[in-house]
C-alpha cells in the first residue's frame, strides 16, 4: 500500500495544458466579460461617469438642531389628530347610515320610535364632541409645529 501511494501524483498537482484555450482578447468578448463602464455603455449607449451637481447656497445648508422629546411630542400630537379625525368620520358616516334609514324608510315620522331619534341625537353629540377635540389637538400641533421649525431664530 505505501507504494500505490508513492505512485499517484498529489492532488493540487496540475497536469492540464490551458495554452491552448484562447485568450481574453482573442475569444468573443460577452456581456459577462465586460467591466461596469463598458457594460453600462453597452446598455445605454454613452456612459456618463457622474451627474452634474449643483450646491446649494450656505444659507440653505443650514442645520437646525431641536429637542427629540418635543419632535416626539410633536409626533403623538399629529397621532391624536389622525386619530381623533378617523372617529369623526365614522361617527359622521354613522350618523348619514342612520339618517338615510330613518328617513329613508316608508314610515313616517312620527311613527319612528323614541329610542332611535335619541340615538340620532346622541351620535351627533358625540361628532361634536370629536369635531372639537379634532381641532384642538390639531391646534396644538400647529403651535408645535411652528415653535420646532420657526425660521430667522
Amino acid at each position: 500500500m505505501a507504494e500505490n501511494n508513492k505512485s499517484k501524483p498529489p492532488v493540487s498537482e496540475n497536469t492540464e495544458d490551458f495554452s491552448s484555450l484562447p485568450k481574453k482578447e482573442d475569444a468573443e468578448v460577452g456581456l459577462l466579460n465586460l467591466s461596469l463602464d463598458e457594460l453600462s455603455s453597452e446598455i445605454i449607449g454613452e456612459y456618463r461617469h457622474s451627474a452634474p451637481v449643483k450646491m446649494p447656497n450656505r444659507e440653505e445648508l443650514t442645520v437646525r438642531l431641536v429637542n427629540i422629546s418635543l419632535l416626539q411630542r410633536l409626533d403623538e400630537l399629529r397621532g391624536d389628530v389622525t386619530l381623533m379625525q378617523t372617529i369623526l368620520w365614522t361617527i359622521i358616516g354613522t350618523i348619514l347610515g342612520f339618517a338615510t334609514s330613518l328617513f329613508g324608510s316608508e314610515q313616517s315620522i312620527d311613527q319612528i320610535d323614541k329610542r332611535s331619534w335619541w340615538l340620532f341625537l346622541l351620535l351627533i353629540i358625540f361628532a361634536g364632541v370629536f369635531g372639537y377635540l379634532t381641532q384642538r389637538a390639531n391646534k396644538r400641533a400647529v403651535k408645535l409645529r411652528n415653535k420646532l421649525f420657526q425660521d430667522g431664530e
